[in-house]
């Protein structure tokens, strides 16, 4: 019988290493070469011959101006405020008592005439009637006692004269004056009544 020879055993195949690159080195650039820059060229000093016949002036160094002493402002004077002067105290007035008022006479009254015509006798009475209207009693009484005198307007005296007592019981005159119309109008009983009434009533 034929035994077949193994096979050989093929060889391990090594892969190539890849070639190793090569370093390239860089060449640094040169340094440049630092330039001194040239100092500039001194300038000549050009010195002017003084002809000897010109004198040298040296000019004079300015005064050194003296330093302004700084102005002291002036003290401000002391400002005294003026006390006020204290409020006069008010004094209140008293008043002084008052004297009883006497009645207001609105219309002046002007004395009677002796001799009275009948038109001045009429004014007299129409005065005499507002007399009593402003409580003017003895007005009132004046006016009554002249026309009473000339006997004028007796009827219409002794009319007014009940309304005046009416109006102003506490005038007691106004009683005495019409008793006087009563006895004028030679009403003797009415008369003697109205002068009693007037003693009643004081």
């Amino acid at each position: 019988a034929v035994i077949p020879e193994a096979p050989a055993e093929p060889e391990p195949v090594m892969p190539e290493a890849p070639p190793e690159p090569e370093l390239v080195t860089l060449e640094a650039p040169a340094e440049p070469e630092a330039v001194a820059p040239e100092a500039p060229a001194e300038p000549e000093i050009v010195t002017s011959e003084i002809p000897a016949s010109a004198e040298i002036v040296v000019p004079e160094a300015p005064a050194e101006p003296e330093p302004a002493a700084p102005a002291i402002p002036a003290e401000p004077e002391p400002v005294t405020h003026k006390a006020p002067a204290p409020p006069k105290p008010v004094v209140a007035e008293v008043p002084a008592e008052a004297a009883p008022a006497e009645p207001v006479t609105k219309h002046p009254r002007k004395a009677p005439p002796t001799k009275l015509s009948e038109d001045q006798g009429a004014e007299l009475l129409e005065q005499a009637w507002d007399a009593v209207g402003e409580s003017d009693v003895e007005g009132a009484t004046k006016l009554y006692g002249a026309l009473i005198k000339e006997k004028l307007f007796l009827s219409e005296i002794i009319e007014d004269l009940q309304k005046a007592i009416e109006l102003h019981p506490e005038a007691a005159i106004f009683w005495q004056v019409l008793g006087d119309a009563h006895m004028k109008a030679d009403q003797l009983s009415e008369a003697v009544d109205a002068y009693r009434q007037g003693l009643d009533s004081v």
